[in-house]
């Protein structure tokens, strides 16, 4: 007899990675650097990418913590509860990574580390674009397919893919949002009476989207 947890395991990893006292890995997202937390052996053997930009952190902190003690060494015993105190702190420093992400929207990323964590993640029409681009850089091939499956099902839909397009422009230097893009342009092609059945916000913002005139400000 074989019995599986995987409904409760799921679960307990969802509030693990929401309790930032439990995780060792921060995560700085987007301009606003907004936390968003992680396991750092669990990153490690999901991704490679993850993998390797742990451990450069890691090597960094290490270093810098090389450094202080060598500055310790030289200082006189008057100051050994100084020391004591700072070697508190690098160590939980060492502990607790921090790595900033700029190129992607915190929601994103926090759905990106529900699937890393727990093996599930919801996508949408908001979201798929993004989740698309994550996929392929930290390196996860069953994500990557189907969220571009789930992708090309909203390039049929008016409102589905109106809400896809509006989430590619903060994604529009990526090299799966322009494979995207492609195929709606090709499906537009193919339909071209498309654009004159649908409202002129989705035609405007087709038009701009395929032209590349988008910025991330709009």
């Amino acid at each position: 007899m074989v019995l599986k947890g995987r409904k409760y395991l799921s679960r307990d990893m969802r509030y693990i990675i929401s309790n930032p006292e439990l995780c060792d890995v921060i995560f700085l997202v987007g301009p606003e650097r907004t936390p968003v937390y992680g396991l750092r052996a669990i990153l490690s053997a999901r991704s490679r990418m993850f993998s390797q930009m742990i451990w450069s952190h890691q090597t960094r902190l290490k270093t810098r913590r090389g450094k202080k003690s060598r500055i310790r060494n030289i200082l006189s015993s008057v100051w050994i509860s100084v020391r004591r105190r700072s070697s508190y702190r690098l160590d939980h420093d060492v502990t607790n990574i921090t790595i900033p992400i700029v190129d992607f929207q915190p929601e994103i990323f926090e759905h990106l580390m529900t699937y890393v964590h727990t093996g599930t993640v919801t996508i949408e029409p908001s979201t798929v674009v993004g989740l698309l681009n994550a996929a392929q850089v930290f390196g996860f091939s069953q994500l990557y397919r189907d969220s571009m499956n789930f992708a090309v099902s909203c390039i049929s839909g008016q409102r589905s893919m109106e809400v896809m397009l509006a989430s590619a422009t903060h994604y529009y230097g990526f090299k799966s949002t322009r494979l995207l893009l492609k195929m709606v342009q090709r499906y537009i092609s193919d339909y071209p009476d498309l654009l004159n059945m649908r409202s002129r916000h989705f035609r405007d913002l087709t038009v701009k989207v395929l032209s590349g005139r988008i910025s991330d400000k709009e």
